[in-house]
C-alpha cells in the first residue's frame, strides 16, 4: 500500500531548514526553489486506514448474516456493499 505524508507539515520543514542550514543567499533561494518543486507536485485522494477498516468490519458482519443474505440477490449484496464503502469514506452519494 502506498504511504503519504503532510505536504504541509513538509513544506514548513522545508522552510524552515533553508532558514536554518543555508550558508548564503543563493543557497537560500535554491532550497527554497526545491520547497516549491514540493508545492507544485499533483495531490492524491486518501482514504484513512480506520475508515476502510470500519467499512471491512461492517461487510464482514453483513456476510455472516446468513438471514439477509438470503433475502437478498447479488445485486443488492454488491449496492449494500457499495454504500458501506461511500458512507465510511464520506461519499455520500
Amino acid at each position: 500500500m502506498a504511504e503519504y505524508i503532510d505536504r504541509v507539515k513538509l513544506l514548513d520543514e522545508l522552510g524552515e531548514s533553508a532558514s536554518h542550514h543555508a550558508e548564503s543567499g543563493r543557497e537560500y533561494q535554491l532550497l527554497l526553489r526545491d520547497r516549491n518543486i514540493v508545492r507544485e507536485q499533483p495531490t492524491a485522494d486518501v482514504v484513512e486506514q480506520e475508515k476502510i477498516d470500519k467499512a471491512i468490519k461492517e461487510m464482514e458482519r453483513y456476510s455472516t448474516s446468513f438471514e439477509y443474505v438470503n433475502r437478498h440477490d447479488l445485486a443488492d449484496a454488491v449496492d449494500y456493499c457499495i454504500g458501506v464503502i461511500q458512507r465510511n469514506i464520506g461519499e455520500n452519494k
